[in-house]
């Protein structure tokens, strides 16, 4: 973790002066440590983590993964999450899990599951 701490900034700094390269290698490298990582990595810096930085640094590839994660995760947005990604994104999230868990009530608006998959991205893509 202290790594990317490290990582991080050198995002801030990249991003003040605008070093785009600076920038990109860092994005790599906390995407390799992240992949090495597995699903530990998670438990360090969680989806949350992952959007708060995203919007911090303009880096929105992390985006739709860690909405993804939180909206197929057994557990609810915490009171403490939905304050650190604010009430639209968690008002968005929370949909997309109710749709994900009880697809028979959202069935009247979703003809078929690929259907239903392509609006959940389209939902999650537009939180960019």
């Amino acid at each position: 973790m202290e790594q990317i701490k490290h990582l991080l900034n050198l995002f801030s700094i990249a991003n003040r002066y605008d070093f785009a390269q600076v920038r990109q290698y860092a994005i790599r490298t906390i995407e390799k440590i992240r992949v090495e990582a597995g699903s530990g990595f998670d438990h360090l810096w969680t989806a949350v983590d992952r959007i708060v930085i995203a919007d911090k640094f303009d880096v929105t590839e992390w985006l739709v993964p860690a909405y993804e994660e939180l909206c197929k995760r057994p557990g609810y947005l915490t009171l403490q999450e939905a304050e650190r990604i604010g009430p639209r994104r968690t008002a968005i999230i929370a949909s997309v899990r109710e749709q994900l868990r009880y697809p028979w009530v959202s069935a009247a608006w979703v003809p078929n599951a690929e259907t239903a998959k392509v609006t959940l991205q389209n939902t999650l893509s537009a939180l960019k």
